[in-house]
């Protein structure tokens, strides 16, 4: 029969890597706990990067009137799909940047860093002056800006695992597409 000193609290039932032994069995009936030591982290299965995508995500109410979806954006979640809007322009509207400095000006706070040593075609790049109408862009995703400050001519290369962007020269630029027109109709309303 089991007592107050002998049996185990309620609750949730023991893990699997629990082990139970007992100590002298003259004594009162006592267990023991002994964990087993975790060799490895352990894997969320639930990942938001290997899961379905929910077309409706969650939604939770905030305040009174307000309900928020507590899922990862886009840009949370993707990080080169973060919008960013950036103005280099100083106070004296001198335009004297390289575009190695207007793509760690647009890297701020994005969580990437520029890779340490490009190849000597990318480092030409760098080193060339920033176009005027590149001093300020945005609101735009963070991949489309770098992809522009870069120019046609090279490609954009991320290493996930460092959270470094850079770039690659391209065996042949690609050719311009020309801008889709919209074209707008209007009808009138005995036509409906």
């Amino acid at each position: 029969m089991d007592n107050a000193d002998n049996s185990l609290p309620p609750g949730n039932p023991l893990p699997k890597d629990m082990q139970i032994s007992e100590l002298n069995s003259s004594e009162v009936n006592t267990t023991v706990l002994k964990p087993v030591p975790i060799e490895h982290g352990r894997k969320i299965e639930e990942d938001i990067y290997t899961s379905t995508y929910q077309e409706h995500p969650d939604v939770v109410r905030y305040g009174r009137y307000t309900l928020v979806s507590s899922s990862p954006i886009g840009g949370q979640k993707y990080l080169l799909e973060q919008l960013v809007q950036v103005n280099m322009k100083g106070k004296k509207k001198q335009y004297t940047l390289t575009v190695e400095q207007g793509i760690w000006n647009t890297l701020k706070n994005t969580g990437f860093t520029l890779c340490s040593v490009p190849s000597p075609e990318v480092r030409s790049l760098f080193n060339h002056q920033l176009p005027k109408v590149h001093y300020e862009f945005g609101p735009m995703r963070l991949r489309e800006a770098l992809q522009m400050l870069s120019g046609e001519a090279y490609e954009l290369t991320v290493n996930d695992t460092l959270r470094q962007v850079c770039f690659e020269r391209r065996n042949s630029v690609p050719k311009m597409t020309a801008p889709m027109i919209q074209v707008e109709t209007s009808q009138s309303e005995g036509q409906l």
